[in-house]
């Protein structure tokens, strides 16, 4: 049972997106204050309040990026007014930290991807890295992903909805080589016992608990370590200083490699990545299946693994080549009608023939014209119409 409090800031936010970063940033600072409960920080003294805020305020600008810190006092402050719980923040908001220039825009490659995996031992936290790699979704909406969220797509590739059922609802999709990795996680835990159904979660904690954005970071961090790839700067005025940020690293490689391919429509990348902003979110409509064909396109360099890249080409080469024999078959055969010459004839009559019975058959030959009928007919056959004629 949650907290009358809590449900009150709940019920003034539409989406599940921002609930879920509200959560998660009272939850800190209720463990900041040694609050018991959301309703014991409404229930504590204002001046008291006032204090324990500023504080609070205070240690995140020695501990995060500047630029992060106002969305956590914007958290509480909503919280607290939602509750009709009045403060000076005016004068808390001055203790907010110059922001700073922004770093960490730069995205992973797929070299550090690569070297993440291999330093990765367990099969759930290397599922983690191929499936940010693939969807570019964000880790926070990891926690809700159920089975029935996915969906089997072409080339042994799986469509997955993000947030759904929720206005902000999104498709997005995983190539044939994450889909596979996922395969493998939900066969282990299966082989332990688990029974999974369409509710089951995609992903769980080792304890089998819903995950959250504090564990995937983890996961993560540990991996970008052990690969030698976390370099982090830390000084008072500047906090953390990432040159690829922890979890967003992933959506910029997956924005980066599809908006550098000519062929995919930049709207449907727009869509894949949940992103509303701008009129062709209302006014464009896009199929679940063109939305694949669009990913499809740059599903080659989306692929980590150099051996899964090299599986696509040959698969594609095949295809191509196959496509290619049916062709040189038929142009063979055509040329050896040629040589025969009557096959070549009487396949033009047995067309002209199965054409007059369907025309026949439809009631449409009566609405063309005698001399065009005549001139459907071969040199043979006009011969033969005027034989009769003059029989």
């Amino acid at each position: 049972m949650t907290d009358f409090s809590l449900d009150l800031l709940v019920e003034t936010l539409p989406s599940k997106v921002t609930q879920k970063n509200y959560k998660y940033i009272l939850n800190k600072f209720l463990e900041f204050g040694k609050f018991s409960s959301y309703d014991n920080i409404i229930e504590t003294d204002v001046k008291k309040l006032d204090k324990i805020i500023k504080a609070y305020i205070i240690s995140l600008k020695s501990t995060m990026n500047p630029n992060s810190v106002p969305s956590y006092g914007d958290a509480i402050k909503s919280f607290l007014e939602a509750n009709d719980v009045d403060l000076n923040w005016r004068r808390i908001k001055k203790l907010y930290p110059r922001p700073a220039k922004k770093t960490g825009q730069s995205a992973y490659s797929t070299e550090d991807i690569q070297l993440m995996l291999k330093h990765t031992a367990k099969i759930r936290n290397k599922v983690f890295i191929h499936f940010l790699a693939s969807t570019a979704v964000r880790v926070s909406a990891l926690d809700e992903l159920r089975m029935k969220d996915l969906r089997d797509m072409p080339h042994g590739c799986k469509m997955v909805t993000v947030y759904a059922d929720d206005i902000e609802e999104y498709r997005t999709f995983l190539t044939p080589e994450a889909s596979y990795a996922l395969g493998l996680y939900h066969k282990e835990r299966q082989e332990k016992g688990e029974i999974l159904d369409e509710d089951s979660l995609v992903f769980v904690k080792l304890n089998g608990k819903p995950v959250d954005k504090s564990s995937t970071g983890m996961i993560i961090h540990r991996a970008l370590v052990r690969a030698g790839l976390k370099v982090t700067n830390h000084d008072k005025d500047k906090g953390f200083r990432h040159k690829v940020q922890l979890n967003h690293g992933f959506r910029k490689r997956f924005n980066t490699i599809l908006k550098l391919n000519n062929e995919v429509n930049d709207n449907a990348i727009e869509k894949m990545m949940g992103h509303s902003k701008g009129l062709d979110s209302t006014y464009l409509q896009i199929t679940d299946e063109k939305l694949f064909d669009e990913f499809w396109k740059g599903v080659d360099e989306l692929t980590v693994s150099s051996e899964s890249r090299d599986k696509l080409k040959i698969r594609e080469l095949e295809k191509e080549n196959a496509k290619v024999s049916e062709e040189r078959i038929q142009e063979l055969q055509d040329q050896i009608n040629e040589i025969q010459g009557h096959v070549k004839e009487r396949d033009k009559t047995m067309d002209y023939k199965r054409t007059m019975k369907i025309l026949e058959s439809t009631g449409q030959i009566e609405d063309i014209p005698a001399h065009q009928q005549i001139e459907m007919l071969t040199p043979k056959q006009k011969d033969l119409l005027l034989e009769k004629i003059f029989r």
